[in-house]
């Protein structure tokens, strides 16, 4: 009778990380993925009522209906609130450099658009806002949840929506602007 030897530690640990690769990606691309994907969901906004939750290649995107009022969080940052949005933050984005140009006639939004800073543009005498946003899952969203507010500032005549990188938009594009403004979020580290 031939004796056999443990496995050494790094072939034990070899097995193991392959045995639960392969049993990730069977989890990932069988029936079970889309509800363990909802489980997670329902676990993150466990005290909130999701009107809309998907993923998207540029983030987890779920809006919140609290009594009417949406909230747009991407990765769980809050990006939008609408109908009735940051009033001040949204203001100060949208009115100051407004204000400082003697005619902004030509504006150019890159993201954060929806939710506020395109209906307080559109209070100043502009011909046209080009909105860029890169992902169009955002504007699905707010058809989803039949956000009036959203799709009434998007349907302006003035308002024409890109869906596009904004760094490649202002790369490509042959037009100029009066008025640039970019939807970043605050820093949250350095």
């Amino acid at each position: 009778c031939r004796r056999t030897s443990p496995p050494s530690s790094a072939r034990l640990r070899r097995t193991v990380l392959g045995s639960l690769l392969a049993a990730s990606l069977v989890l990932l691309f069988s029936p079970a993925a889309d509800a363990l994907r909802a489980a997670v969901q329902r676990a993150r906004w466990s005290d909130q009522h999701v009107a809309f939750a998907r993923d998207s290649a540029y983030g987890a995107l779920a809006v919140i209906n609290d009594a009417g009022q949406h909230t747009y969080y991407v990765d769980g940052v809050p990006t939008a609130t609408t109908p009735v949005p940051d009033i001040t933050a949204v203001e100060e984005q949208a009115h100051l450099p407004a204000l400082f140009h003697p005619d902004p006639g030509t504006v150019l939004v890159v993201g954060s658009g929806m939710g506020g800073l395109l209906s307080e543009l559109l209070k100043h005498p502009v011909a046209r806002i080009d909105y860029v946003e890169r992902d169009p899952l955002l504007f699905e969203a707010a058809s989803a949840v039949s956000d009036t507010f959203a799709t009434k500032e998007l349907a302006d005549p003035r308002v024409a929506v890109h869906i596009a990188d904004g760094r490649q938009f202002v790369a490509t594009t042959a037009r100029r602007y009066d008025l640039v403004l970019i939807g970043l979020p605050p820093p949250s580290s350095l």
